[in-house]
């Protein structure tokens, strides 16, 4: 009976090992798309210990060298004045607050909505908490409206809405804190696992045996029981109130590695980070679905930090660096580190094992590998294979292998080549035991009998032939784009050719148009450069499926099908996608994701496999990937492209502080100044699952612009330059490479002001100007009246000085004539009264004539002198002359007496000395004593002319 009983337990566990070791395990054994950022990305410390996003999706890292910022385009690291110690937490709450914890400092950061920038307020500081010891804020925990800050010595509870700090103080000395299910936890290293109610620390049934450095993360198992992760003890629970032992399949891992964070996924599966093995992923019951760790491609195998963004991905903080896992994805890929696949062109089951068809041979594994995704698959290649594996067939039991050497046939575990006469590379079953052969020398058939294997060239078509397909008749098309396509008939034993054209237009076969021809499901197919056709044997010729070919892009660009269950996939340039259904009168088109992976295929060698219902195996030139064919991909939030700064650029960019938040500015314009000669504006999308594969473009409508959005680049920022005054609408559209998703932007209205001289005070200063311009052209013109005015007026009295001058001149000259004329009539007169003189004195002395004539004559000679009668005319008419000369004279010099004045007048003409003395009826001695005695008088220096001192008065 023990013996039924326990051969009845193997052939349970035998039965579960097989139906467990099937081909659709291999899912567990690919991990999601990784995207890593190390630290010489982000210009931050190694370690982040914390993350959270905020309502628009930006991400907070919570890092050893501060809070960094990431928004899909941009890393921005914030530190805190004065406190560069690292930061170990962060939160954010739903007013959009950061709250961080550091050492021996919390607080929160808020963002301007105006400068757009985050300012930070010290929680600490402002309530003057004092820290006796280094005490570092490893965990924040909403809770009820409040935040508690959790360090080892207190737990430090922050009221938002009271601005109010209470003190929880630790019964020794905490660990960490966790709310879960509407409950407070905390973890004392002395007293174990506590819970906070109604503001006192109380004892969980159980607790105490989580003591010392344990507890690193507690999450919902429902909506009563709670999971616990302990740092090296596992796996525990607190069920029905009490903590007791959890002894789910994956402790053994998880102690063996070392839990440090966790989280619950929202399909209800648990996500581990551990310190020696990367991540782990369970079901909710524990079971091993995933092991994500550095052989797998995890560039660090210490996972700090887990956090669950908006798109239900995952992001870690790494002991260096930051991780983003696409777990929300229909797509997996299997990591070659090692290299062992290479290019894979096909996979098949057989025998219990995988094959795959490679560039580096025929390589094959164990599916029952695949049941344990925490261990690694082991690759082989089977013996003599080494090479160019084109593709396999699973036929009779036994798999063929076209090769580069030939044909390889595997048997059970053993292989062996039974054809090397050309390598051949693909082939396609006519019965159970007949194969074409497409070789590189043309075509030939393969005939199989039991482990005997015939192979004969077929002289009908000597081409190396790119496709071959058969109809229900066993008929034979096959062709290159060289030969076109032939239709060859056989008779029933394959033994003659009965018929060969490749003149097949009546069938709707056209040479210059056809690219492939499949046949699937006893049904045969032609890929047209017009579409997909179906042949229909009722008409005898290929007719289009049209419901398919209305799903094809609008430039279509096929090259390759593959048929698989009521799934077509098609390759094209640049394109790869699923129409379901295909063959119904509603098939649909499934391409979301399935774009990131058309750089990896094979190109003309695609090729897929189906595991199960929701599976295909893709083949990569890097291994394989396998896609969920119906995976519902979950967003939480719509991404949407944000307007993240506007301000002037000149030689840096200056932001420009608004009044109101940039979602104000769709409806209204934000000023800028007609100065302002570059305008930038920075944008983005905070889609972190196409990183590096996002292109922005911008269109500016208004003045002298286009409503057309600009070339699209990978350039977050616009710059506007030298834009004209008046107003425009900004906006951004965001377009991931190689697929048609599109994002917008709001819009951003933006108003360049007239130069201030078309402003309302550029129009008073212009009156004001015009009416300062009209004042000085009068004022001009009334100067240049006034001047021409005075100009003839000058011009006038210069006429009139001429004509008084020339009057005046002739006057002068009429006086000076008359000055000289009495000058010398006195002159004359003197000679002659002189002469007359000394001939009387002559006469007398002679006594020629008696001295009574002449005494007569002498009163005569003397009457007719008369000097004083002569001096009063010549003085009138030198004063007229010389203009009062002698008045000035007698005016300025008083002591001078007539004869003296009569000497200067004389001297002052300019009359010789001897003249004068004649004038003076003096001697020429008497004269030059007069002209000393006048010197002296007059006071003129020793050096001094008198005569031209005379004439310069």
């Amino acid at each position: 009976m023990k013996y039924v009983s326990f051969s009845f337990i193997m052939l349970f566990l035998a039965l579960w090992v097989t139906a467990k070791a099937d081909i659709s395990q291999i899912v567990n054994q690919c991990i999601p798309k990784l995207t890593y950022f190390d630290k010489t990305v982000y210009n931050a410390s190694n370690q982040t210990w914390a993350i959270a996003q905020n309502e628009k999706g930006y991400l907070y890292f919570a890092n050893s060298g501060g809070l960094l910022e990431y928004d899909g385009s941009e890393w921005t690291l914030y530190q805190i004045p004065h406190n560069s110690s690292a930061v170990r937490s962060v939160l954010i709450t739903n007013d959009q607050r950061i709250y961080v914890g550091m050492q021996n400092e919390f607080g929160f950061w808020e963002r301007d909505p105006y400068t757009r920038k985050l300012l930070y307020t010290s929680i600490s500081t402002e309530h003057n908490i004092r820290f006796t010891d280094e005490n570092d804020f490893w965990k924040i925990i909403p809770f009820q409206g409040d935040i508690y800050f959790n360090c080892f010595q207190n737990i430090y509870k922050y009221s938002p809405t009271t601005n109010q700090v209470t003190i929880i103080k630790a019964p020794t000395r905490f660990q960490f804190a966790f709310a879960v299910n509407n409950r407070f936890f905390a973890q004392d290293k002395t007293l174990g696992l506590m819970e906070l109610k109604d503001g006192i620390l109380t004892p969980v049934a159980g607790g105490a045996v989580l003591k010392g450095d344990c507890v690193y993360g507690m999450a919902p198992l429902n909506d009563n029981d709670i999971l616990i992760a302990t740092i090296d003890k596992g796996l525990y629970q607190l069920v029905n109130g009490k903590v007791t032992k959890n002894n789910w399949a994956c402790n053994d891992f998880l102690i063996r590695n070392q839990i440090f964070s966790m989280t619950m996924l929202p399909d209800g599966r648990y996500a581990f980070g551990t310190i020696l093995n990367g991540l782990l992923i369970t079901d909710h019951t524990g079971n091993i679905l995933s092991n994500i760790n550095k052989l797998k491609g995890l560039p660090n195998n210490t996972v700090l930090s887990i956090f669950l963004d908006h798109s239900n991905n995952i992001w870690l903080g790494l002991d260096r660096g930051i991780d983003h896992i696409q777990l929300n994805s229909r797509i997996r890929t299997f990591p070659d580190p090692k290299g062992e696949l290479g290019s894979v062109y096909q996979v098949e089951q057989y025998n219990g094992n995988l094959f795959f068809a490679t560039n580096q041979g025929l390589v094959y594994c164990s599916l029952k590998d695949f049941n344990y995704p925490d261990r690694e698959v082991e690759f082989h290649i089977m013996p003599n294979t080494q090479g160019q594996v084109w593709s396999l067939l699973k036929i009779n039991n036994q798999l063929l292998c076209a090769h580069n050497q030939g044909l390889y046939v595997v048997s059970g575990n053993t292989g062996r080549f039974v054809y090397t006469g050309s390598g051949i590379s693909n082939m396609l079953e006519m019965n159970s035991h007949v194969v074409m052969l497409l070789s590189y020398d043309g075509l030939c058939m393969l005939k199989m009998n039991g482990t005997q294997f015939n192979v004969q060239p077929e002289a009908v078509y000597p081409y190396n032939a790119a496709y071959a397909a058969k109809d229900r008749k066993n008929d034979l098309f096959i062709g290159n784009y060289a030969s076109g396509v032939y239709r060859i008939q056989f008779d029933s034993t394959f033994n003659h050719v009965i018929y060969a054209s490749n003149h097949l237009e009546s069938l709707g076969i056209h040479n210059s148009t056809v690219q492939r021809m499949y046949s699937y499901d006893n049904n045969l197919y032609l890929l047209d450069t017009m579409g997909i056709m179906q042949f229909d044997y009722a008409q005898n010729h290929f007719e289009p499926m049209q419901a398919v070919n209305r799903l094809l892009p609008t430039h279509n660009s096929l090259y390759r099908l593959q048929f698989s269950g009521n799934d077509l996939w098609c390759f094209g340039s640049k394109q790869f996608y699923c129409i379901r259904n295909y063959n119904t009168s509603r098939p649909y088109l499934i391409s979301k994701n399935l774009e990131t992976l058309y750089p990896e295929v094979i190109s003309n060698y695609e090729a897929i496999k189906k595991l199960d219902a929701d599976n295909y195996l893709i083949c990569t030139s890097n291994s394989f990937s396998v896609v969920n064919i119906n995976y519902a991909i979950s967003n939480m939030k719509e991404n949407q492209v944000y307007i993240r700064d506007i301000g002037e650029f000149s030689n840096k960019m200056v932001s420009k502080s608004l009044p109101h938040p940039i979602a104000y500015y769709a409806s209204h314009f934000i000023e800028f100044p007609h100065s302002a000669n570059t305008i930038y504006i920075r944008f983005t999308l905070p889609d972190y699952e196409n990183t590096g594969e996002i292109e922005y473009s911008y269109r500016l409508s208004g003045k002298g612009s286009n409503n057309n959005f600009s070339i699209p680049s990978q350039n977050n920022i616009a710059t506007l330059s030298n834009l004209p005054s008046g107003d425009y609408v900004f906006q951004v559209k965001a377009t991931v490479k190689g697929t048609n998703q599109v994002f917008y932007s709001q819009l951003l209205k933006i108003t360049i002001l007239p130069p201030w001289y078309f402003s309302w005070i550029g129009f008073i200063i212009l009156l004001i100007l015009l009416a300062l311009l009209a004042y000085g052209l009068y004022s001009y013109i009334q100067w240049k009246l006034m001047k021409q005015h005075q100009r003839i007026s000058e011009q006038h009295e210069k006429e009139i000085a001429i004509v008084e001058t020339k009057l005046l001149q002739e006057k002068v000259e009429k006086q000076n004539e008359e000055l000289s004329r009495i000058t010398k009539h006195m002159l004359q007169k003197s000679r002659l009264i002189n002469k007359v003189d000394a001939e009387i004195e002559k006469l007398a002395a002679d006594q020629a004539v008696p001295t009574t004539h002449l005494r007569g004559l002498k009163m005569i000679v003397e009457k007719n002198r008369n000097p004083e009668k002569e001096w009063e005319m010549f003085e009138m008419s030198f004063n007229k002359t010389y203009d009062n000369y002698l008045v000035k004279l007698s005016n300025r010099f008083p002591g001078l007496t007539t004869g003296d004045l009569k000497l200067a007048a004389y001297i002052r003409m300019n009359i010789s000395t001897k003249e004068i003395a004649g004038l003076l009826n003096v001697s020429g001695k008497s004269v030059e004593m007069g002209r000393y005695r006048l010197r002296r008088k007059l006071n003129l220096p020793h050096d001094q002319n008198l005569t031209e001192f005379l004439m310069s008065l």
